[in-house]
C-alpha cells in the first residue's frame, strides 16, 4: 500500500500546532488605570520617627522648601515598563524658579541634583499594587524629598517640649505679663527661643506664641 504524506501546507499548519506552546508570548501593550495609580499615590502615607505625611504632601513641602516660587502642575502616571503588571511610576511636576538662598542638606546627591534644576522639578514614584499599595522612590529627587522630610521631622522633634505641669503662656519673659493663654499640664509646645530661664514657645499648627518658665517644660526628645 503506497505511503502518502500531507501537502506542503497542511504539514506547515500541523508543525505551528505542535510548536505553538514553545512559541515565546508577544508582549502585549498593557493597560492601568493611570487615575487610580495617581491616587494611590497621593493618599499614600511615609512615616519617620512617629510623623506621617502623604506622598502628595511630602512632594509639595520638598518643592516648596527647597526651590523659588514653586508652582504645582500635575500628576502623571504610566506602567513600570520592567513590571507593568503590577508596577506603576506616579510623577509629580512643579515649575520652579531656581533653588532656595539657603536650601537643606541632604544625604546622596541632593545638592548634586538640585543644582541641575532650571525651571522644573519632577519627582517620580514607584508604586507596587500586586499586594497592597506600596510606594517608594524611583528617581534622585523623590528620594531627596524623602531626606528632606527626615531632616524636616529630626527638626520638627528637636525643638518639641511638654510641659510637666499647668502653666501660664505669657507675652513677655516675666511673671508680671499678660497672660495670653493657660496651658495644660502634657501640652505640646515648639520651642523658638530662650532667655533669662524662659522658653519663647508656639502651639503646634498655630500662630499662639509667648513665654513660659522653662522650669516647667521638658524635652520630647532624647
Amino acid at each position: 500500500m503506497p505511503i502518502t504524506f500531507p501537502s506542503r501546507p497542511h504539514c506547515l499548519a500541523a508543525l505551528l500546532v505542535l510548536a505553538a506552546p514553545f512559541l515565546p508570548a508577544r508582549n502585549l501593550p498593557f493597560s492601568r488605570n493611570a487615575d487610580l495609580d495617581v491616587e494611590l499615590v497621593r493618599s499614600a502615607e511615609c512615616e519617620y520617627r512617629g510623623i506621617t505625611a502623604s506622598f502628595e504632601e511630602l512632594s509639595r513641602a520638598y518643592a516648596i522648601r527647597v526651590y523659588e516660587h514653586s508652582e504645582f502642575l500635575g500628576w502623571e502616571a504610566r506602567p513600570n515598563p520592567r513590571h507593568p503588571e503590577a508596577e506603576a511610576l506616579v510623577t509629580g511636576t512643579f515649575a520652579v524658579a531656581g533653588l532656595q538662598e539657603a536650601p537643606p542638606a541632604s544625604w546622596g546627591k541632593g545638592p548634586e541634583i538640585r543644582a541641575r534644576v532650571r525651571d522644573r522639578v519632577a519627582l517620580t514614584w514607584r508604586l507596587s499594587s500586586m499586594t497592597g499599595v506600596h510606594v517608594a522612590p524611583h528617581d534622585d529627587y523623590a528620594r531627596d524629598a524623602v531626606e528632606v522630610f527626615r531632616e524636616t521631622v529630626d527638626g520638627y522633634l528637636a525643638r518639641m517640649v511638654y510641659l510637666i505641669e499647668p502653666t501660664a503662656l505669657h507675652s513677655e519673659p516675666e511673671e508680671r505679663a499678660e497672660v495670653v493663654a493657660a496651658l495644660d499640664i502634657g501640652q505640646i509646645l515648639l520651642r523658638q527661643s530662650g532667655a533669662g530661664g524662659w522658653l519663647h514657645v508656639r502651639l503646634p499648627g498655630e500662630r499662639t506664641e509667648g513665654w513660659v518658665d522653662s522650669t516647667a517644660a521638658r524635652p520630647v526628645g532624647p
